[in-house]
């Protein structure tokens, strides 16, 4: 009798509803995720903490980010978008010279998912994908506004290699790209550094 009790007042404690800050954390655990199925009335908008260093160049981007966390970001590689900017063709990782690359950033000149499979992503809207993928391996996905970034793993003389492209939407149809190859950067954190990054209005 006393075990039958018990387990009813478990079953009417996990039926309650979530508190408000609850739910919040539920929340934004998921913000950026691309499978999330929270209506986006409850989705909650990531704000840099005040701690977070702001960052603004002389060309007007401006960005936060945590203490100690060092995006990169310069007015030559932010730079502009026009016919001198190299196209997607170009790939940002040069991979055929070592399997290590440090995070590298560049401005890329057109279609998406043409940067992407030339920098070792399959990026479309039925399947997002590194090359050499593995059966029962997955990318690691989050979205934003204007941004897209991709974490996954490919495989050299079968060792494995972890590789990263980020895409942030440019005007003039440009793309400032960011790519990483053999090193460990969390991809949250630099989605979350992503989706504070503004660019100036464009001039007359």
């Amino acid at each position: 009798m006393r075990a039958t009790s018990l387990l009813l007042l478990l079953l009417l404690a996990c039926d309650q509803p979530q508190t408000d800050a609850a739910r919040a954390r539920r929340v934004r655990s998921t913000v950026g995720r691309v499978d999330s199925a929270i209506p986006p009335d409850r989705i909650i908008p990531f704000a840099a903490p005040a701690t977070w260093d702001t960052v603004k160049l002389a060309s007007g981007v401006q960005y936060r980010q945590p203490p100690g966390f060092a995006l990169g970001l310069n007015d030559n590689m932010v730079g502009g978008c026009n016919q001198r900017t190299l196209p997607v063709d170009s790939a940002i990782l040069h991979t055929e010279i070592f399997n290590r690359w440090p995070l590298t950033l560049a401005m890329r000149r057109g279609d998406l998912n043409r940067m992407a499979r030339v920098n070792g992503f399959v990026l479309d809207t039925t399947i997002i994908s590194t090359q050499g993928q593995r059966p029962g391996e997955s990318p690691r996905v989050r979205r934003g506004e204007g941004w897209v970034l991709v974490g996954g793993r490919t495989y050299v003389r079968d060792e494995p290699v972890d590789v990263l492209l980020g895409a942030l939407r440019y005007r003039g149809g440009c793309f400032l790209a960011l790519a990483a190859r053999g090193v460990e950067i969390n991809i949250d954190t630099l989605g979350y550094v992503l989706s504070t990054v503004k660019f100036p209005p464009a001039g007359p």
